[in-house]
């Protein structure tokens, strides 16, 4: 336990990188279909991001087809790559975090992504094994401002020999031909430079075999090539927290954030606990409080705990008190829900002195 200011900083710094460590997967898998529709009932007329979001983590699966409609496999071994005949292309299976009950789904939930819409969302909390996958439809509602595409508008303008190396790339990948895959992604960034989306799913494929640096690179590229296409900035962020590379972290999230301010509460958690964890407590405060405004559904409920860490490191114990607490409301079966329950009692006990 802590008594002193220092102390408390030891173990809030302790729980702060706990957070960004990859956690333990479960190895059930779970089918889910749906749709998409906009506000007035009509399918989307562009291909719509299908994203999962498991403790707080947002991971695109999968998109939609003509007609709106979409499905895709949630689940299964961390790193697995996933095909869905939606598109030509891949999505990279999500993960369950582990510690839930086998038969139920942990703190998941499914919302679509499209440049300048939010979205609402499905919660699968406390699904159960035999309960019909239908998803129903989710519903984009239009933004005041446009925000950070999920899709390159630089890819779709690629040629069409391209084309037909990035489609050639993802028939492999829908084989588990990864070397081939890769090789035709190559082969279509070689033709079109600027094809940010297959730089991506290049990037996905040798990230889900540890090749870590070429990973890097790919991605890196991605945003070289199209630079307000979000997901390799978000994969980039990946890489960067488990890593512990705090200022790439911040700065990679500070991109995010920029260019989607209101769709990826994961990113100000991201540069929330980077900033804290290199002393910047005040601008990992304002990111934290950011974040929370932004995230409505409560999808990335550790928000929460790091702003009770950082209001606890400046001596306001009421606050962090507080903050915890809501950490606890939001993420009841949380892993580390003992050890905020004795940062509660540490501030309580700070603030009788």
């Amino acid at each position: 336990m802590f008594h002193t200011r220092t102390s408390v900083r030891v173990l809030t710094l302790l729980s702060a990188a706990a957070l960004l460590l990859p956690p333990v997967f479960g190895q059930r898998t779970w089918f889910f279909s749906g749709s998409v529709a906009m506000e007035d009932g009509s399918p989307p007329a562009v291909k719509v991001t299908i994203e999962s979001v498991c403790g707080g983590a947002p991971r695109p699966e999968t998109y939609t087809d003509t007609k709106g409609q979409f499905h895709f496999t949630l689940g299964g071994n961390e790193g697995e790559i996933t095909m869905d005949s939606s598109r030509s292309g891949m999505s990279r299976g999500a993960a369950i975090p582990g510690g839930i009950d086998s038969n139920t789904l942990g703190e998941c939930s499914v919302r679509a992504a499209l440049a300048g819409y939010r979205s609402s969302v499905v919660v699968l909390t406390g699904r159960k094994i035999g309960e019909s996958p239908d998803l129903g439809t989710i519903v984009l509602r239009k933004l005041g401002a446009a925000e950070g595409p999920t899709v390159s508008v630089k890819s779709l303008q690629a040629p069409k020999d391209a084309q037909k190396a990035f489609d050639k790339a993802a028939e492999a990948a829908k084989s588990k031909k990864w070397d081939d895959a890769v090789a035709s992604f190559r082969k279509a960034v070689e033709l079109y430079p600027q094809y940010a989306e297959a730089w991506y799913d290049m990037g996905k494929i040798q990230a889900a075999q540890n090749q870590t640096d070429a990973a890097r690179a790919s991605f890196e590229q991605a945003t070289k090539a199209d630079e307000k296409y979000i997901l390799p900035y978000l994969e980039l962020a990946n890489l960067d927290s488990r890593a512990q590379n705090w200022k790439a972290l911040v700065d990679v999230t500070t991109r995010v954030m920029t260019l989607a301010p209101a769709s990826f509460p994961q990113a100000y958690l991201f540069n929330a606990v980077a900033n804290f964890s290199l002393g910047n407590l005040d601008a990992a405060g304002k990111s934290a409080l950011e974040g929370q405004k932004v995230d409505a559904q409560r999808q990335s409920p550790k928000l929460w705990q790091v702003l009770g860490m950082v209001l606890a490191n400046k001596g306001d114990f009421a606050g962090a008190a507080e903050q915890f607490k809501k950490y606890l409301e939001y993420a009841p079966s949380a892993p580390d829900a003992a050890t905020t329950r004795a940062q509660i009692a540490e501030c309580e006990k700070q603030m009788a002195k």
